[in-house]
């Protein structure tokens, strides 16, 4: 923590005055106790100072003096902290060395060049504000060029543009006098598909990288403040650093402030820090930690009761709010798991794709030109390469993926879950970690009174405290009197709304007295009491004392009545009675104090906050009505009281929550707290929620961890030797998860958030090798840190939260869920939004999550055959073997982004074979989306079944239609053309577009059979039935209708026939191929009832342990292309070998 510096001062200057600041410090005697591992040792903070100016304040995770003069009071300009990896914007850090809550109140005013007294002067907030700009957050805008430029030209765009501009190419300058139209339409067609998929992937990022628009909204827009001594009440914007602030109830903190003095101040910081109690003020520190000492205050915190003065020590970015927003707004860096899965997709086929491209190209260039010099020319080869690419890339898989996950998206919005960024809908059902928030999340939020004690009987139920207040017990009543009185909170509501119930009344107050005063009216009468019973004095409840008393009038008696409430530890101390069952005080002897006493322990040892309520009538000799009270001297007695009872209060879980841990569990999901309570407070929740089951649970110290990890590293070594491997040297040895979860013992874990900044890797790796794991006073930084090392170990991180401080991780974590109630930062930061706050809906997210996958699995499962195998081989057969082209590149187009559209999304709608929820995550390095298995079965097994059936009816169409028999078709190369076989050159041409026409409406009609099929991996058609209520699924004869009507419109529509060549084609062809639909439907039948009768083995393609890989994809071709090596064909000049090192001679147009 440096002062000020003057602009421009070099980094000599600056350390010069670090070092002054040190024997400033070394004057102060102050000094600060810090919690280490091994126990509570007092640790000299000036000592501290003193060795980081030493080492140039260069700190342990590589921060340079730079970075310490950038975290200052003051605040300047954002600096690169020195790594290996530059980060792309500097990462604030909260736990810095900063000591403006430590510095005594005159040096801050010196460093600062303010007054206490009188503020600035309108000179020096000129002069800070050209220094530190105006006092707003600007959260990091990431650079949207490249993303739009990544929406056109990214996946398969990368492909299909130089494919489009080379057809072009074709049609002119390369198509001379007589260009082909068709190559300028198709290159029309791939714009169009480009821009289709850019707006599809422009729509599924919308909103993801959304920053936080509404950080401004938690920040005042005005505040008082004094300036040459005078107070104003002045914009916001316009405060500096060194300006001294007035806050008042109900008003918001305008920026980080240390308290210079306080009037029973409370913040609210549950949305900063998570803490769900209003923090108590003080003038001096509470703890060496910044963001825990209560001599501070946050911008964007409100104030809930009293007021203060402060001094601001930062404003805007360099505020902690202004910090977060940084982090939350920074680009996370992890892409969601189905871009990464489609982008591996892509850069298969798109390899795929230009190396047979290439390979055509090669061989036209070395054979083809020479041997066959009139059946390609340069425009007709590169139209031929260009179709061969298409042919790969089914153009349709990104408009079909965002149609799918947007219908799914639509259905989780019915579930009250809303999704921000389509994407994270497949994410999500990989999860396999989830981070959670106590506050808001797990909890509601809301302090509830769960327990009293009353005349020794713990009263847990709301059916008991109902019975009491129906009989008016003297003892009850005293009770709910004491909690209405001695009481801060108030209703705000106006009159017309206090015919309300008392949970729909609005109240004003910390969290403790506004639960007190809730059931004081729902189980009393507390607006009569506050009436009945006016208030004389009242001492607000202070860190300190740790206890609130008020006194009050009584009717019918002119006794001042004290009522105190507290901490039970202290309250027993001022105690000699204590009121009975009967209402009746008695004696408050020693075993009466210890039986308090245990059940005050017992409560507290279950995360809730117990005090004791006590009463005192004062003497009236002394002390009357019109006794002048001094709250600030106590002049009155506040011992010898009477004990009336214990109030336990508790944030509770929310009731969903217990079953939806339990179902994340079956799963295999783990399920992590890491909230900013105190850990015994979270460990109890955690209990509560069944995050913790375990009987112990290991509050973490360094000894533990260290006695632990080199028990592993035993034992890990041990496994090596026994598996022959030789032993590691000790100082290379690292062990890995692996190693941890095989060593681990069964208890859980509570971790605090100061404890995770000294971690290193092993220790992370032990840690997160717990199934039951608690992170407890965790800052937004240490929350970050956590999602990190989670995922460094490989692991798809879900966060959810909904406060402010849960931002940064929302936006690092793979999926980030905030809660509808929550703050508009979190919501912002989130990808998913659960509207009804209710955690059970993040199950209901993997279980969508998940069958989205499946489902998208059958969706690329259906497009591959005819969208990419079956329309490579008509250009293969044309290029290698002479045919004459089988499917035009538009026909090709027509069914990736036409025909197969609706079917593919039918299958979106399709239902689980199985319980989704009992299988393990797949996390990273689990099942993927595309792997080498779904490819051979899509190309080797449906794929060739395909393309076999569309050859056989363009052989069909030929020799029937046309007589030429397939022998008159292989190796005709350029003499398919004017005078062959006796036909014209518009009669051949006509004929190959029929053709063409056929080959496309059979891969039509097979894909009804595929899709049928494909349904489901191992369950048969009449074990899953789309009618059938269980399996039904009608959205699949609607779909094959609208393919039918697509592929009607492709072949009979005039204008598309005149441009792209197709035709009508012959009624019997329509008929032929639902017999080949019919067969692929009853050999993927077999296959799987293969796959049911012997599970694990080839047959079941969800469990094929054949490396697939290993088998080249175009082995039916090259047999065929070997077969056909050896055959002699008739030729004009006689019988000659196919692929003859001479050329072919043009014959005349005799028949054979």
């Amino acid at each position: 923590m440096t002062s000020e510096q003057p602009a421009g001062a070099t980094l000599h200057e600056q350390e010069a005055s670090i070092k002054m600041k040190k024997q400033n410090l070394d004057s102060s005697p102050q000094v600060v106790r810090a919690s280490t591992d091994q126990g509570r040792i007092s640790v000299d903070f000036r000592r501290r100072q003193q060795e980081i100016n030493e080492n140039n304040a260069r700190k342990a995770i590589g921060r340079t003096s730079l970075d310490i003069q950038r975290n200052s009071i003051e605040g300047r300009k954002s600096l690169q902290k020195t790594s290996s990896a530059p980060p792309a914007q500097p990462q604030p850090h909260l736990e810095q060395e900063v000591t403006f809550h430590l510095t005594p109140l005159d040096q801050l005013a010196e460093q600062l060049e303010t007054n206490l007294e009188k503020g600035l002067s309108e000179s020096q907030v000129a002069s800070k504000r050209a220094r530190h700009g105006p006092n707003t957050i600007v959260p990091h805008k990431p650079s949207r060029a490249l993303r739009i430029f990544l929406y056109f030209f990214g996946g398969f765009g990368a492909v299909l543009w130089p494919a489009s501009i080379l057809l072009v190419i074709c049609y002119q300058p390369l198509g001379g006098d007589a260009p082909q139209a068709i190559n300028l339409g198709v290159a029309i067609v791939l714009w169009i598909v480009i821009l289709l998929q850019g707006i599809f992937n422009a729509y599924q990022d919308w909103s993801s990288s959304s920053v936080m628009k509404s950080i401004g909204r938690m920040l005042p827009s005005a505040a008082v403040v004094l300036r040459d001594g005078q107070t104003k009440e002045l914009p916001a914007s316009e405060l500096v650093p060194g300006d001294v602030v007035l806050l008042t109830l109900g008003a918001k903190v305008p920026a980080d402030l240390r308290l210079l003095s306080v009037d029973g101040l409370k913040t609210d910081q549950s949305a900063l820090t998570g803490e769900s109690e209003p923090i108590q003020g003080t003038i001096k520190e509470t703890n060496e930690n910044f963001m825990e000492s209560h001599n501070v205050a946050f911008m964007g915190t409100s104030v809930v009761e009293g007021g203060a003065k402060g001094l601001i020590i930062n404003t805007g970015n360099h505020s902690v709010m202004g910090q977060i927003t940084s982090m939350a707004s920074a680009d996370s860096g992890e892409a969601a798991t189905l871009k990464k899965e489609i982008n591996r997709f892509v850069t298969i086929i798109a390899s795929l794709a230009l190396a047979t491209g290439l390979t055509l190209f090669i061989i036209w260039l070395a054979w083809l030109r020479t041997s066959h010099a009139g059946f390609l020319n340069w425009a007709a080869i590169i139209s031929n390469v260009i179709s061969c690419i298409v042919a790969y890339i089914p153009e349709g898989l990104p408009i079909s993926v965002t149609l799918t996950l947007t219908v799914v998206a639509k259905r989780m919005s019915k579930a009250q879950v809303l999704v921000k960024s389509l994407p994270t809908v497949e994410t999500l059902g990989s999860v396999d970690v989830i981070a959670s928030d106590k506050t808001g999340t797990l909890t509601q939020n809301k302090m509830q009174v769960v327990r009293l004690l009353l005349g020794l009987e713990l009263i847990e139920s709301v059916e008991e405290m109902q019975r009491l207040r129906v009989a008016n017990t003297p003892l009850f009543t005293q009770i709910t009197r004491g909690l209405s009185l001695c009481n801060r909170a108030v209703f705000t509501d106006s009159t017309e709304r206090k015919s309300l119930s008392v949970r729909e009344r609005s109240v004003m107050g910390d969290a403790s007295d506004t639960a007190m005063l809730y059931f004081a009216a729902e189980y009393g009468d507390a607006d009569g009491n506050r009436a009945a019973y006016p208030k004389l004095c009242e001492v607000p409840f202070n860190s300190k004392n740790k206890w609130m008393l008020s006194i009050h009038k009584q009717p019918g008696s002119d006794k001042p009545l004290l009522i105190m409430k507290g901490a039970a530890e202290m309250m027993l101390d001022r105690c000699k009675r204590y009121v009975n069952a009967e209402g009746e005080d008695e004696l408050l002897t020693p075993e009466i104090c210890s039986k308090i006493v245990a059940t005050q322990e017992k409560l507290g040892g279950g995360g809730e906050r117990v005090l004791a309520l006590c009463r005192k009538e004062l003497n009236t000799a002394k002390y009357t009505y019109d006794y002048a009270y001094k709250a600030d001297e106590l002049n009155f007695p506040t011992s010898k009281l009477v004990f009336v009872g214990l109030i336990s209060l508790m944030d509770p879980p929310k009731p969903e929550v217990l079953g939806s841990v339990q179902t994340c569990h079956e799963a295999g999901v783990k399920v992590m707290m890491v909230t900013g309570d105190h850990p015994t407070t979270a460990v109890a929740i955690a209990r509560q929620v069944g995050i913790i089951t375990y009987d112990r649970v290991m509050y973490y110290s360094e000894q533990e961890a260290t006695k632990e990890i080199l028990a592993a590293k035993k034992q890990a070594e041990e496994r090596r030797r026994a598996k022959g491997k030789k032993p590691e040297e000790e100082d290379s040895f690292h062990l890995d998860l692996h190693d941890f979860s095989v060593s681990s013992a069964e208890y859980g874990i509570a971790i605090k958030g100061t404890d995770l900044v000294h971690f290193e890797e092993e220790t992370w790796d032990w840690v997160l090798s717990h199934r039951e794991i608690v992170f407890a006073r965790t800052l937004p930084e240490h929350k970050l840190r956590i999602v990190k090392e989670c995922q460094r170990l490989g692991s798809v991180v879900a966060v959810t939260g909904d406060g402010v401080n849960d931002a940064p991780a929302l936006k690092q974590a793979n999926v980030g869920v905030a809660m509808g109630s929550g703050s508009e930062v979190a919501r912002e930061a989130a990808d998913i939004i659960l509207l009804d706050s209710n955690f059970s809906s993040v199950v209901t997210g993997i279980k969508y999550g998940r069958l989205v996958f499946e489902n998208l699995k059958k969706v690329i499962l259906y497009l591959l055959p005819a969208g990419s195998f079956s329309e490579l081989t008509p250009v293969l057969g044309n290029v290698l073997l002479g045919l004459p082209l089988p499917l035009s590149s538009f026909l090709m187009i027509w069914i990736c982004v036409g025909t197969d559209i609706a079917p593919s999304l039918s299958l979106i709608q399709e239902k689980a074979e199985a319980d989704l929820m009992k299988r393990k995550p797949r996390g990273t390095g689990g099942d993927r989306l595309v792997n080498w298995r779904l490819l051979t079965m899509a190309y080797l097994f449906i794929g060739i079944i395909e393309t076999l059936s569309a050859y056989f009816m363009y052989f069909y169409y030929y020799y029937k239609y046309a007589g030429l028999a397939p022998r008159d078709l292989f190796l005709t190369y350029e003499l398919y053309t004017d005078g062959y076989k006796g036909y014209t050159g518009d009669q051949l041409t006509e004929f190959n577009n029929v053709a063409q026409s056929v080959f496309f409406i059979t891969l039509v009609i097979c894909q009804w059979g595929n899709l049928l099929s494909i349904r489901t991996r191992q369950l048969s058609i009449i074990q899953h039935p789309p009618w059938k209520k269980e399996s039904r699924n009608i959205t699949l004869i609607g779909a094959i209708l609208i393919a039918l009507v697509l592929a009607i419109l492709a072949i009979y529509l005039p204008f598309l026939n005149n441009v792209f060549g197709s035709r009508p084609i012959p009624v019997d062809c329509w008929f032929i191929p639902l017999g080949f639909a019919t067969f692929i439907l009853v050999m993927d039948e077999l296959r799987k009832w293969a796959a049911r009768t012997w599970p694990n083995t080839i047959y079941s393609k969800s469990t094929m342990k054949i490396k697939w890989r290993r088998i080249p994809l175009f082995i039916p071709p090259v047999i065929i292309l070997y077969g056909l090596w050896q055959t002699e064909v008739a030729t004009p000049s006689g019988k000659k070998r196919i692929f003859p090192k001479d050329q072919f001679e043009r014959g005349d147009d005799k028949k054979e």
